[in-house]
Formats: structure tokens, C-alpha cells, sequence
């Protein structure tokens, strides 16, 4: 189906609050250019048109070279309408639809991309709006069909004024991506894309908050617990000497149990986050309720998870995991094979925690 899409990339402008060129910025191990054209690529998309204008002569082979078609639009000094127009007009013949995207906008996840593709092509006739907290942002997918009136916009107009106009037709797809709204506009707003692309696989903290938004009613009481093992959490990946990653910690103990109101929700909370393009916080996730311990390795990011999870209860901290797991014993003694497996799972963790930070857990915990 993506061989019937395209996309168009907006690369013509001065980059004039920048004070360098954007497109051939680096971001992570690439251009900024090659950062927005891979969005696509790695979604089946071949048809990607990146519309040229200033320092062309630099841009052109490096847009070659990374798989896409670089087209020169002469007036680009007249402003963004006319790019987009050049770029529709070499859009190839029979598409269906096709994205748009301004180069210093590369923070999308492959994800987010992904995710319109399949609402786009529920009814393609639809625009798909992707949004991050009720604020649309970038790359909308447009059909092809309103190219007559994209290429009838006069001077005066904006795309933005015709898909304004197109309010009936337009659905607002939610994502949990704030790189739809992030631009490298200048160089405060490229150092956060920067950091953003660096860690492009773990959801911060707004995005995890979007996701519970999303999945738990407002006052249900598994958002405090949330929260409390979000801060344990990270208050042992504090302590222990191991090389840790804290910001997948604190994600994957923020969601762990976003999925809590559906049967085997450690489960569904993977398969949730691994389609959301947070495949490592997801395997974290996985294991949440039954961990394998590997006791060869150093202490690993979903011991931490799962350590704080048994910790906290739904009244919040409380160490004596001990009496919980006796409790359980006896209240239903047919699981006692899987419960006594958690609890030595929960005191061998314990001990490599301990001995990775030498301190108590009394006292990693103490403040």
C-alpha cells in the first residue's frame, strides 16, 4: 500500500534564525535532511520529493544519496506555498496520497508514521491530522485528490487556509509523539530535537502521561501507584553502580501498568508500547508481574521495575514485601508455585541491588 504514497519534503528556505543551513545539520549519525527522509523509507514510502531552494548545490547530492528526489523550486524566496506547490507537482502519477513534512521537523517517530498509514488507508479520502495532546502537528497525509485545489491556491492563501477549510473531512489522529510539534526553528529548538532523536525510543515524561491519559479513567487509583513506583524506581537506579538507563526506567515504571484494567495487562501494556515504537521499555513492561533473572549480568533496568512494583502498594511504599507475599500464600495457596517463584525473584534481586550499591534498601530508600 505505501507505493501508493508519497512524500514531500520542504528543504528551500534561508534558515535565517538559525544561522547555519538546517538541512545539513547533523542529527544523531545523519543530516537533518536524511533524519526526515528516513521517516518514510522505513515505512515502505520509495516516492519522497525534497523541495530545494537555497544552497541547492550542497543539498542535492546528499538528498541522492539518501534515497530521495530533490527538486528545485526557482521562487522559493516567495515563501512556503509555492514550495509545497512544486513539490505536489512532481508527485508521481497515480498516488493516492502524500505527507508533508518541513525539514526541521525530524523528530516523528517511524511510529507515528506508520500509524496514519493504516488510518489513511481505512478511507483515503480522508486527511490524517496527527496530534500530540489535541495539537495537530507534522506530517499531515493529504489525498491526492485535493491536489486541483492545492495547486489553485493564489499567492494571499496557505495550505493551512484550505485544510481549514476541509474541517469535515480532516480526522485528528492522537499520537503520543511530541516530535510532531518540535522544529529546529533556531538553536534552542535544535537542541532539544537533538536530544529528542537521542532518545527517540523511550517516551518522556509528557508522552507517558498521554498514554495513561489515554488508557486509565482520570481517578483511577492505579495512577497514584504509577507514581510511586516511578519514584522508587529511580531512586534505586540512583543507588546501584550498574550502567542503567534512567529515563526507560522511569517510562517503563510509569506504564507498567497502563493496561491494568485488561486481563494479563502486563501483556497488553508490551503489546501497547511495542506498537507505539518503544519496543525496550516494552520488554521491561513485559516482565513487570514474572521476571527471568539472568544472575551473570549486572543488575538490568526491568529488575529495578520489578523490584519497585513489589515495594509499593496501592497505599504506597511499604518494604515489608515479605508479609505481602505470606498474605498471598494464604489467600490462594492453588498459585504457590508462581507466587513462591516471585517472591525469590523479589529477594535475589533485592540482594543484587544492595550489593551493587553496598547499601540497604532501608537506606537507598530512606529519604
Amino acid at each position: 500500500m505505501t507505493s501508493r504514497l508519497s512524500a514531500v519534503i520542504l528543504a528551500a528556505g534561508f534558515s535565517s534564525r538559525m544561522n547555519a543551513f538546517k538541512p545539513l545539520l547533523p542529527v544523531g549519525e545523519t543530516p537533518m535532511i536524511q533524519a526526515a527522509i528516513d521517516r518514510f523509507k522505513i515505512n515502505g514510502i520509495s516516492d519522497i520529493i525534497v523541495v530545494t531552494g537555497h544552497h541547492r548545490q550542497l543539498l542535492e547530492p546528499v538528498v541522492r544519496n539518501a534515497g530521495a528526489r530533490p527538486v528545485f523550486h526557482p521562487g522559493f524566496a516567495s515563501g512556503m506555498l509555492g514550495s509545497i506547490q512544486q513539490g505536489v507537482r512532481h508527485i508521481r502519477p497515480g498516488q493516492t496520497g502524500w505527507f508533508l513534512l518541513p525539514t526541521d521537523i525530524p523528530a516523528v517517530r517511524p511510529s507515528t508514521v506508520r500509524q496514519m498509514i493504516r488510518k489513511f488507508y481505512a478511507d483515503p479520502h480522508r486527511i490524517i491530522m496527527p496530534c500530540f495532546k489535541g495539537q495537530p502537528g507534522h506530517p499531515p497525509l493529504i489525498p491526492c485528490e485535493l491536489t486541483p485545489q492545492i495547486m489553485a491556491l493564489g499567492k494571499e492563501s496557505t495550505l493551512r487556509d484550505l485544510l481549514a477549510a476541509e474541517k469535515e473531512r480532516t480526522v485528528n489522529l492522537t499520537r503520543h509523539d511530541r516530535g510532531i510539534l518540535m522544529d529546529a526553528d533556531n538553536p534552542a529548538g535544535y537542541r532539544r530535537i537533538i536530544d529528542k532523536v537521542r532518545h527517540l525510543d523511550i517516551p518522556d515524561k509528557e508522552e507517558c502521561l498521554s498514554i495513561i491519559d489515554q488508557e486509565l479513567p482520570l481517578e483511577h487509583p492505579v495512577r497514584t501507584h504509577l507514581a510511586d513506583v516511578a519514584m522508587t524506581a529511580l531512586k534505586l537506579t540512583r543507588a546501584v553502580t550498574d550502567p542503567i538507563n534512567p529515563d526507560r526506567v522511569a517510562a517503563a515504571a510509569l506504564l507498567h501498568d497502563v493496561k491494568r484494567m485488561e486481563k494479563n495487562h502486563a501483556h497488553a501494556g508490551a503489546a501497547l508500547l511495542r506498537d507505539l515504537g518503544f519496543s525496550k521499555t516494552a520488554a521491561i513492561v513485559s516482565q513487570h508481574m514474572d521476571i527471568e533473572l539472568d544472575l551473570h549480568t549486572p543488575v538490568q533496568e526491568k529488575e529495578l521495575v520489578y523490584f519497585a512494583d513489589k515495594l509499593c502498594t496501592r497505599h504506597g511504599l511499604d518494604i515489608d514485601y515479605h508479609q505481602r507475599f505470606k498474605d498471598s500464600l494464604e489467600k490462594v495457596p492453588w498459585a504457590a508455585t508462581s507466587i513462591w517463584k516471585r517472591y525469590e525473584d523479589t529477594r535475589q534481586i533485592q540482594a543484587r541491588i544492595e550489593a551493587s550499591a553496598q547499601q540497604s534498601i532501608t537506606k537507598i530508600l530512606a529519604d
